[in-house]
């Protein structure tokens, strides 16, 4: 501390009035902010344990308790007075920051989580505290994005300020009831949004950015929502009915599927060596042994059943689908092989009232299998994509059992499976990464944000593009 004084005054003639070697504390203590508190000025440390420490410089006495919460490194922390109480921010390495009472040492309220942390920026700001039409928010500043959160739900306020991404890896359409439909989006980062399907508009705080490469799956098990995001590092489970994280599992768990087994929500998961994995969503716990043998990796993953037992349906990269016993982990049968460039999409049916598995591939080709026996059905054939094959979807359309594909150059095709040929197609105009169908609506992923549609009856059927000029709107 400096004591300084006029205007102009020659701060090589300044006196040091006060001096604290933070080392003193233990050898690896850091400071990480400064500030006056009540007229005296106090260093903010950090050092083993991630704990926050305040210290008044000329006295080296504590203020306060040690502030715990921080489970990485401690890049900056800030005090801040407002309405007579002392706040302490920081922000970390371990992709949040935390807002105490000095007081009390108590936290506002869970950690502002989903910091894009990538290690180019050791020094972010600490989060700015102030209040807006009355409200106490805080600005936070990372690595890739400028946000701002409420801090009485500790929620963000509406997009990131800057560095929001569009490009999304997967958009699922939630319904049950009289409940209107839900539109859950995954971006890259992780960003995980919640739209109703009718107006686009979001009706939920988001969850907040993770990091690149991320994978989301959400569905409706149990009458609740389940999220589970993933990427290369850690698995978050999310239950959407009061947004509460129910725990994080650590390591690659990538792809993953939800559906319910004995009133038990379960995933089903890849890890890095190819090999599946089904755990309870609550516990973590293992509902039966890893399934092996896809030798490549694993595209997408899909839970369904044949007689009351639950499967799942994995499509690789190694040109096979498999199915699974999820209760035993054991294979149901041969691979489903002859996928060229890889099989990308899967899912279950009925055609011709028989259970089917369908699949896509990356040669552009839909093909089908029956699901008691596993052999092939020869008599349907329909035109290949121009691009692989990146999302296939079977539902119920107004009584009429429709299966719409789509491919990685934003083709989207639709099939009243009754006819012999694709009823519609549409180019959607971006890459398409996943859909689902709900409410009569087909929602899609893209690059550029998600498309919500309509699907209006059923069309005739389309010709070959050899024996017609243009594309069928």
């Amino acid at each position: 501390m400096w004591s300084v004084s006029g205007a102009g005054a020659d701060l090589a003639a300044a006196t040091q009035v006060g001096h604290f070697d933070v080392e003193d504390l233990t050898p690896a203590t850091r400071a990480v902010g400064v500030a006056f508190h009540g007229g005296r000025p106090v260093v903010l440390t950090s050092r083993e344990g991630n704990g926050v420490y305040v210290h008044d410089i000329v006295t080296h006495t504590a203020v306060g308790d040690v502030l715990l919460g921080h489970t990485g490194f401690v890049l900056n922390a800030a005090l801040v007075r407002t309405r007579g109480t002392t706040l302490v921010t920081s922000i970390g390495a371990d992709n949040s920051a935390h807002v105490w009472d000095l007081e009390s040492g108590e936290s506002l309220g869970d950690p502002l989580t989903g910091l894009a942390y990538n290690g180019t920026l050791p020094y972010c700001p600490a989060p700015a505290v102030g209040r807006v039409d009355g409200r106490l928010v805080a600005v936070s500043a990372f690595s890739r994005e400028v946000r701002v959160w409420d801090l009485t739900t500790m929620s963000p306020l509406g997009e990131p300020l800057c560095g929001g991404g569009n490009s999304l890896v997967s958009a699922e359409i939630i319904t049950a009831g009289a409940d209107a439909p839900v539109v859950v989006t995954g971006d890259l980062d992780g960003t995980v949004r919640f739209h109703d399907l009718a107006d686009g508009r979001q009706i939920r705080p988001h969850i907040t950015a993770s990091r690149l490469f991320v994978d989301v799956a959400a569905a409706r098990v149990g009458g609740r929502i389940h999220l589970v995001r993933s990427d290369w590092q850690e698995t978050d489970i999310w239950s959407l009915g009061t947004r509460p994280r129910l725990l994080g599992r650590a390591g690659t768990s990538r792809r993953a599927c939800l559906g319910a087994v004995d009133g038990r929500a379960f995933a089903v998961s890849s890890a890095r060596d190819h090999t599946l994995h089904a755990w309870e969503l609550s516990t973590q716990a293992p509902l039966g042994p890893p399934m092996t043998g896809h030798t490549s990796d694993v595209m997408a993953l899909r839970a369904g059943d044949a007689d009351g037992v639950p499967l799942v349906a994995s499509a690789s990269m190694d040109g096979t689908v498999r199915l699974w016993d999820v209760r035993t982990g054991h294979p149901v049968g041969k691979p489903l092989d002859g996928h060229g460039m890889g099989a990308l999409c899967v899912d279950f049916a009925r055609l011709d009232d028989m259970p089917v598995v369908v699949s896509g591939a990356g040669d552009g080709r839909l093909r089908f299998w029956r699901l008691y026996d596993r052999s092939p059905m020869d008599g349907v054939e329909l035109e290949r994509f121009p691009s692989p094959v990146r999302a296939v979807r079977v539902a119920d359309i107004d009584g009429e059992p429709v299966l719409v594909a789509a491919d990685s150059f934003g083709l989207m095709r639709v099939w009243d499976m009754r006819s012999p040929a694709w009823t519609a197609e549409l180019d959607v105009g971006s890459g398409i990464t996943g859909l689902s169908i709900g409410g009569g609506q087909v929602c899609v992923a893209t690059q550029m944000g998600a498309v919500a549609l309509g699907v209006n009856g059923v069309a005739r059927p389309v010709e070959p593009r050899s024996e017609r000029e243009g594309d069928v709107p």
